[in-house]
């Protein structure tokens, strides 16, 4: 920590351009800085651990009755390409002011995150309201099923 010690000089001694004054006229003049010998206090280090993501496949989770793909890390997919041994989901964030390009592979009961980093925060508890909404479309809307 700084200490400053100011004496008050009159206007005609210093040139007041160089030094800063105050409003009755008077210009102050720094003389002397102490340092105090302060230990800085030691930093806080969280480890986060990183845990596996599992994904859970709904098989009628989109509006219009499609797969989704759900992960436990609060992002959700949707079903891009599908080939013989593999399947390519897609982020389901693609607005016009946020396009999340990240994705997911799938080789059977495998899945690995793509190379693209999602562009927004996940859902909180997004498996759940996954769960109720696949729940609730029968008896909402009969015809669905």
């Amino acid at each position: 920590m700084k200490t400053l010690r100011w004496t008050t000089l009159n206007a005609t001694e210093i040139d007041p351009l160089v030094v800063p004054f105050n409003v009755d006229g008077t210009i102050n003049e720094e003389l002397e800085t102490e340092e105090d010998n302060i230990q800085p206090e030691p930093l806080l280090t969280t480890v986060l651990e990183e845990t596996e993501v599992v994904f859970k496949v709904c098989e009628e989770g989109t509006k219009k009755g499609k797969p989704l793909l759900v992960g436990s890390d609060g992002f959700r997919y949707f079903q891009k390409k599908t080939q013989k041994k593999s399947v390519f989901w897609s982020c389901s964030v693609t607005s016009a002011k946020c396009r999340c390009y990240a994705s997911v592979i799938q080789k059977g009961n495998v899945f690995a995150s793509g190379p693209q980093q999602h562009s927004h925060q996940p859902e909180t508890a997004l498996l759940n309201k996954v769960r109720i909404s696949v729940q609730v479309k029968p008896v909402i809307n009969p015809t669905i099923v």
